[in-house]
């Protein structure tokens, strides 16, 4: 219900801003963007190889509508969308122990909606932009694992057992205010690029039940038992970010 309140509130800021626009805005900002891989070997106490191999893959953009009146006061509207993606291999061989080895493949999803209403001052010096406001923001995501499986070889490298788990967490909601700062160049026209700058302050509570699965299979794929466990969680964390940039694209009308 809580979510819902104040999904209806900022609407009800969303609507003036597009409906009675003097001066109207519109751009796109593109927080981060993450597409790597990370292969790296070490060597410990119990295992004689150890290879990991770690992909990630991460998006969060917004876009983002304002109504600036002649005195340069503006009111915002920014709507966003966080995507990410990881998975991790791990290959441990326990030859100088028992012959045996495992093999660990994990798979992370997650994604997140953004919704924000604000307001700010510009100020114009020729083709410089600067901005100074503040927004409300609500945040609504989850994040799930698929396919984590462990894989039991023995001795000779045949594959005997295998355990998978599918890992599911309640949505997380968050909320709060951001204060940012902003310096756009006109380059073209009406289209203007540049540089976010943005502090937030943040309440989040994440409520609901994790629901992990588990399932046993023997070297030939064939299931040995399931298990569906079930758990409370109710967390709640206050949090501030400093300095977080951005970089956007504007078209003014």
């Amino acid at each position: 219900m809580t979510i819902k309140r104040n999904i209806t509130f900022l609407c009800l800021l969303f609507y003036p801003v597009i409906i009675f626009a003097q001066d109207f805005n519109i751009g796109v900002r593109a927080n981060y963007l993450t597409n790597f891989t990370r292969n790296y070997f070490e060597e410990g106490i119990y295992w004689s190889d150890n290879e990991r191999n770690w992909k990630e893959k991460e998006f969060s953009g917004d876009v983002i509508f304002e109504n600036v009146r002649p005195n340069g006061i503006f009111r915002r509207v920014r709507v966003g969308y966080q995507k990410t993606f990881a998975s991790y291999n791990h290959l441990s061989d326990y030859s100088g122990i028992t012959g045996k080895s495992f093999y660990i493949n994990k798979k992370e999803y997650g994604k997140e909606y953004r919704f924000a209403a604000g307001i700010g001052k510009l100020f114009e010096f020729e083709k410089l932009f600067f901005k100074v406001g503040a927004e409300l923001f609500v945040n609504i995501g989850n994040i799930w694992y698929k396919n984590s499986a462990i894989e039991y070889f023995d001795v000779n490298g045949v594959k005997y057992k295998t355990n998978e788990i599918d890992f599911d967490e309640p949505w997380h909601s968050s909320g709060g205010i951001s204060l940012f700062s902003n310096i756009y160049y006109n380059f073209w026209k009406s289209f203007s690029v540049g540089l976010e700058i943005t502090n937030y302050f943040q309440y989040s509570q994440q409520k609901g039940t994790i629901k992990i699965i588990y399932d046993d299979y023997d070297g030939n794929g064939n299931l040995i038992s399931s298990d569906i466990e079930n758990d409370k969680i109710n967390e709640k964390d206050f949090s501030a970010s400093f300095l977080i940039p951005s970089i956007g694209l504007y078209y003014r009308f």
